[in-house]
């Protein structure tokens, strides 16, 4: 699953837009339809303005072998990461990631997969593959992740898993994070909240845009 692009709820567009292009370094988009809007590698991620209460997990991917030189670039742009268990990178059965907020108080993370390997030296945010990971709060994820890939032709990848309380719906490109609210997000004690979003993203069954 890829995912071209992503609009999500802000308190504050302006200041979520600053933060992604002026101080981590995505390319800004212009034009009146890519107000607040930054590209992150392949994927259109925007903010819009809402004056409801709610926040996301989302995940940039990013080359294997990177997540260190990315966690130095992150460091120096004054971003404190979330640690688990004393540890900055955590790892996953495959992937390394590491987490922060944002200014809504979005919990994003970097994570590399085995999708293509990285180069060496300094890490640029141009290296950002696209965002692999969107979270989607729901009361039943077992029948939310049954209906989404029969709808949609989601194919489940190597590492995927099926709980009633979780399920990792997609594969190492882009993933659907169906979690039950109240679930707390790795590495945090922030429990999951239902949220809504806007999502074009494309299958072999072929592209969809979508507002969940």
């Amino acid at each position: 699953m890829l995912i071209h692009s992503l609009v999500l709820a802000s308190r504050s567009p302006e200041e979520q837009h600053s933060f992604y292009s002026a101080k981590l370094g995505f390319e800004a988009r212009e034009g009146p339809e890519d107000h607040n809007a930054v590209n992150a590698g392949a994927t259109k991620l925007k903010f819009q303005k809402s004056g409801s209460e709610q926040y996301y997990h989302f995940a940039f991917l990013i080359p294997e072998g990177r997540i260190e030189a990315c966690m130095d670039y992150v460091e120096e742009k004054g971003i404190r990461l979330l640690p688990l268990d004393g540890s900055k990178i955590i790892e996953f059965d495959p992937g390394r990631s590491i987490y922060f907020f944002d200014p809504d108080g979005n919990i994003a993370e970097f994570i590399e997969r085995p999708v293509v390997k990285g180069g060496q030296g300094p890490f640029s945010i141009d290296e950002v593959i696209r965002v692999n990971e969107i979270s989607y709060p729901v009361e039943e994820p077992l029948r939310i992740n049954k209906e989404l890939r029969s709808k949609f032709g989601i194919q489940p990848g190597q590492g995927a898993f099926f709980r009633e309380d979780f399920c990792w719906c997609g594969d190492y490109q882009g993933v659907f994070l169906l979690t039950r609210p109240g679930r707390n997000w790795l590495p945090t004690q922030k429990p999951a909240v239902p949220n809504s979003f806007e999502i074009e993203f494309e299958t072999a069954k072929g592209i969809f845009k979508e507002s969940l």
